[in-house]
């Protein structure tokens, strides 16, 4: 009942503070007026930009389908006048604008991309985000902020569970805030995840819309946005309303590009993925304190268990002074696919129905998965084969690089890194139970799950959570990444991101747009 009241009312405050949503971006028109496809595979597609029924835009794209030039008919002959090839366009004339999209999964992109969209970029990569698959840890991780607070707002630090909407609200977990120019205030979130899907899009529309005035102010080499309302347009209306979403960033990238006269470099990423499945919440406090636990805002015997409940995902943190009894008996549960926690030893333990094993990790960075009975994690045919290669060593090490090429098309995508990661380093208030819940479930706050649908979250260990993607006009991204590697890359191929202090930037939670959000939205 408390946290039904908190819920209420900060939605309440939310619905008194929060505005209506601002312009969004200039957008391409959505379809070509014409496509010719010639001889040699190259393709061109012809815009109408000025609404005057005449085709007077043009795209060149590659044998490989990127975009290779731009062309203009100025006097309406139907032939290129003006050409401006990207590969020519002098470096000191071209500036970067970098957007990272939250809860976008790979798959999707890779379907858009060849069928046509975001064809500024070259084909995607896939990119692994961190367990537990959340925003906040993953975007650390890409900025080297890491560690976070809390796994999400809600936390235990040690003395009391957090007041997680007030975290949320102060973005107390976002330590990566001051490392983009622009992300939209938390306060607008709860509109942003509006049941009207009209509305969920043109908050995506004011987010787009604050990203290109920044970078078309044009007073810095790289301008980074950070989108929320991915999430929310996958979260509320799952593909559908994704497939609008990717949409509408195509039509911005394509405006963007004929405004600056192939000037821009864009890169799009997404922190992680999202499982395109309704969820229902299992109720972990409850079935805990009908275990024998006792469900406390603070530990103080081996009984007691803090349940942090905020996002409706599917990861859980319990805190407890006993986690071998609690990671066990949490296996009970229906929708509990594994937990993890550290021994003595400090190895990662993992729990499923189906086994137990171990996670160690050497002195040398090399990790070793052993099993004591089953093979919760489905790695014994892939240890198999690198011992049959000869990449095992003695004691059974694997070396960490060649264990993501093994394991990055798993089920549990490179999982023996991402969970050693999860203990060490990742999470300031480290949680000693860690869960991974299967789709189709989700934990999180009781009032929320009461109180919105969803048709998609994020969180547990599986494939279709944990990779997102990048696509960038700069050239075709390695097929697999890790997310902590990826600004490194991003570095190779020519996008010189901010300092790692991350000191800000240009203008986080653009001023612009937090006086816009000054009036009740009616629309």
């Amino acid at each position: 009942m408390i946290q039904k009241i908190i819920a209420i009312v900060t939605l309440s405050l939310l619905i008194t503070a929060v505005g209506c949503a601002g312009p969004g971006p200039k957008m391409f028109p959505a379809a070509p007026a014409r496509v010719q496809t010639h001889d040699n595979g190259t393709l061109e597609r012809w815009y109408d930009t000025t609404g005057d029924g005449r085709a007077d835009y043009v795209e060149h794209l590659s044998v490989e389908g990127v975009i290779e030039s731009l062309g203009w008919d100025t006097n309406g002959d139907g032939r290129v006048d003006d050409l401006v090839m990207l590969s020519e366009i002098p470096e000191n004339e071209i500036r970067h604008l970098v957007i990272i999209m939250d809860s976008v999964p790979y798959s999707m992109v890779e379907e858009m991309w060849h069928h046509g969209r975001l064809r500024f970029c070259y084909p995607p990569g896939r990119v692994i985000s961190p367990f537990p698959v959340m925003t906040d840890l993953s975007i650390s991780e890409f900025f080297g902020v890491s560690p976070c607070p809390g796994v999400e707002s809600a936390y235990y630090d040690g003395h009391r569970l957090s007041r997680p909407y007030n975290v949320y609200l102060h973005s107390g977990n976002v330590k990566w805030g001051e490392c983009v120019d622009y992300r939209m205030i938390n306060l607008a979130h709860a509109f942003a995840y509006s049941k009207n899907p009209t509305r969920i899009l043109k908050w995506l529309n004011h987010e787009l819309g604050e990203i290109d005035k920044l970078f078309q102010a044009g007073n810095q080499k790289v301008t980074i946005g950070y989108v929320v309302g991915t999430s929310a347009s996958g979260t509320r209306m799952g593909r559908n309303g994704l497939a609008s979403a990717l949409i509408q960033v195509d039509r911005m990238g394509q405006a963007i590009l004929h405004d600056t006269r192939g000037r821009a470099r864009i890169t799009l990423f997404s922190d992680h993925g999202i499982n395109l499945m309704p969820s229902r919440r299992i109720p972990l406090p409850e079935l805990l304190a009908q275990f024998g636990y006792r469900v406390r805002l603070s530990l103080e015997g081996p009984q007691d268990v803090v349940v942090p409940e905020f996002g409706m995902v599917t990861t859980a943190a319990v805190y407890t002074q006993t986690p071998s009894s609690v990671a066990t008996d949490l296996l009970g549960i229906e929708g509990v696919a594994a937990t993890f926690h550290q021994d003595e030893n400090d190895d990662v333990i993992i729990l499923s129905r189906s086994g137990r094993a171990r996670i160690s990790r050497s002195p040398q960075g090399r990790f070793r998965y052993l099993t004591d009975w089953g093979d919760p994690l489905a790695l014994l045919p892939i240890v198999e084969q690198l011992h049959q290669e000869g990449s095992v060593d003695s004691e059974g090490y694997i070396d960490d690089q060649t264990l993501f090429e093994a394991t990055q098309e798993h089920l549990y995508p490179d999982c023996v890194h991402r969970l050693w990661r999860a203990f060490n380093g990742l999470i300031e208030n480290q949680p000693q139970v860690l869960l991974s819940i299967q789709d189709g479930w989700h934990c999180g706050c009781k009032a929320m799950s009461e109180m919105v649908d969803m048709s998609s979250t994020h969180g547990n260990l599986t494939a279709m959570s944990s990779i997102g993607f990048l696509t960038t006009m700069m050239g075709r991204p390695p097929a697999f990444a890790r997310m902590a590697d990826l600004r490194h890359i991003l570095d190779q191929m020519g996008i010189q991101l901010a300092d790692t202090n991350c000191e800000p930037l240009a203008h986080t939670n653009h001023p612009r747009a937090d006086k816009r959000l000054a009036a009740m939205d009616r629309e």
